[in-house]
């Protein structure tokens, strides 16, 4: 089962392969959270509930993206999303 908690490892220089999702509880069923933006640094995506997500129990992440134009991406794990959309801290996740 994957560890769930607060991600208080840096953002940068997380690779594919170095999925350690944190500390905290193990979790047996798919966890939800939403990606809050406080800066659009792209200028697409805007600021406030930007997406919404899944973390599996294996610790795959599902991410599901608001707007005008609709994605969806698939992670080997949360710490991957923060990488790629993380922005240097203008994303935060906030757990359901």
């Amino acid at each position: 089962m994957a560890k769930l908690g607060s991600f208080s490892r840096s953002q940068e220089n997380v690779s594919e392969n170095e999925c350690s999702i944190g500390v905290g509880e193990l979790i047996d069923r798919p966890k939800t959270f939403k990606l809050i933006r406080s800066v659009d640094v792209s200028g697409i995506s805007g600021i406030g509930s930007i997406a919404e997500g899944i973390v599996f129990h294996d610790g795959q992440t599902v991410l599901s993206w608001f707007g005008r134009i609709h994605s969806i991406e698939v992670f080997p794990c949360l710490e991957n999303v923060l990488e790629i959309h993380g922005h240097g801290g203008a994303t935060k996740i906030e757990w359901d």
